[in-house]
This record gives C-alpha cells, structure tokens and sequence, in this order.
C-alpha cells in the first residue's frame, strides 16, 4: 500500500521519488547478495522475485489510479469554473448578468462597491432591428454595443446586461459619469453594422443618476432613478443622456 499512499499524500512527482526509493531498498534486500545476507529470515528464491514485480505492479496501478484523481479533480474544478462563470454572467455578451446585478444590491459590503453613478442604457428601435434583420443580426447588435461600453469605460465601471437590450453600469468612486456616458453615447453612435448589404448604425439612450456626497451603498435607489431618467432620455429624441443628482 505504500504507493497508494505516497502518490495519495505526496502527489505524483514527490510519490513517485518516494515509491522507486522503496523500490530500490525492496530490491536491495531481495535481489542484492549482500542485502539477502542481512535478511533475519531465509525467503525462498520465487518469493524473492515475485514481491519486488508486485511491488511494481501496485505502483504501477497507483500512479494510474492517481492520474485518474487528478484529472476528475481538474474536470470538477473546471466545470465549477464554468458555472460559477455562467452564474453571474450573461452567455451572449459576457458582461455581468441581472443575477449578479441582485447580489450586488442585496450584499453591496461584500462586493466593496460604493458607486460613485449609475446609468441605465437603452438600445434605440432595436424592434426595428430584429423584425428587419432578424434576431441573430440583433445578438451582434447586442454584442458589439455592450463591448463598445466596455472599451469606453476602460475599467471604470462595471458593466451588466440589465434586460433583453439594455445595458446597466456601475460607475466605481471619482469617476466623471456624465462625460463617460456622452462617449458611449457618440462611439454606440458611430459604430456601423452592415447587414444584407446594408450599412447601418444604431444609437442608445442613457439614464445617469449620481449618488450624493461621492457615493452611496443604496444601489437599488440610484437604478430607480436611473431608470426614470432613461424614459425621460426616450421622450427627449433619444440618443442622448439625462442625468440627475440622487437625494439624500
């Protein structure tokens, strides 16, 4: 059991060294003359074969058994990977999903966020898209915009897929939300698809609320708002930002 339990304790490398150490005093003892002189006990010669060969085997069987370990632990951590990944994120962009968005507003002291902004985007007459082109051609809409957010904000914010083709961001502390959102506003703008031979581009409307004195641990109160003043950027002519101070 030796190489069971070295492999086990010691892994396969630190195991192995272990077990052809054993090995090489077994064979030292069986095999050697000088080592058969030290025996206290005669052993017939067929026994003196047989256990070092079955020393072997067992080793052999142990290093099998222990790749087999390593690899089924490789396959379950991976697979955890995967669905915790898939747990907090949206499978067509990427980006955080509404899961993650609700962790978030229910534990803010565990995630360390104290957000400084939040805007809510809206994707202008994606209807339109999709019965015009399609839902595939409205995927890589979604696609291409969420990404387009993410490379504004270059790091300073979270983004979430808050809906079918809206899009939430949690701006982190000193940020100037308003101008950010005016970029993404004017890159979504200057983006072009071509579908069916057909160049096109696409606008979004934003939402911005900014939390008062720097930042707030009341997420759910600046998306609400955040909200509100996205139907309020869809009544103005869309494409553009309305944005608002959170009251304290």
């Amino acid at each position: 059991m030796l190489p069971c339990f070295g492999l086990l304790m010691f892994g396969v490398k630190n195991g192995t060294l272990a077990s052809l150490v054993m090995f090489a005093i077994i064979a030292f003892f069986y095999w050697i003359p000088y080592g058969q002189s030290l025996l206290q006990y005669p052993y017939s010669p067929t026994f003196k074969m047989r256990f070092p060969l079955l020393y072997l085997a067992f080793f052999a069987v142990a290093v099998m058994l222990e790749k087999i370990r390593e690899a089924s632990k490789s396959a379950l951590t991976e697979s955890r990977r995967k669905y915790e990944f898939l747990c907090y994120h949206d499978a067509l962009t990427g980006l955080y999903n509404r899961f993650w968005l609700q962790s978030v507003i229910d534990n803010p002291e565990q995630y360390h966020l104290k957000p400084a902004a939040v805007a809510v985007l809206d994707i202008d007459n994606f209807k339109f898209i999709n019965d015009n082109f399609g839902h595939p051609s409205g995927d890589i809409v979604i696609k291409d915009i969420g990404q387009a957010i993410v490379d504004t904000l270059n790091g300073s914010g979270d983004v979430c897929r808050w809906g079918g083709d809206e899009f939430l961001i949690i701006f982190h502390t000193d940020i100037d939300a308003e101008m950010v959102c005016k970029r993404i506003v004017d890159n979504v703008c200057a983006h072009r698809f071509v579908f069916d031979k057909e160049n096109f581009n696409t606008t979004v409307s934003v939402g911005l609320v900014l939390a008062p004195n720097g930042g707030t641990d009341d997420i759910g109160k600046l998306i609400h708002q955040a909200d509100i003043n996205l139907y309020h950027a869809k009544d103005y002519g869309k494409n553009c930002t309305i944005n608002s101070e959170l009251k304290p």
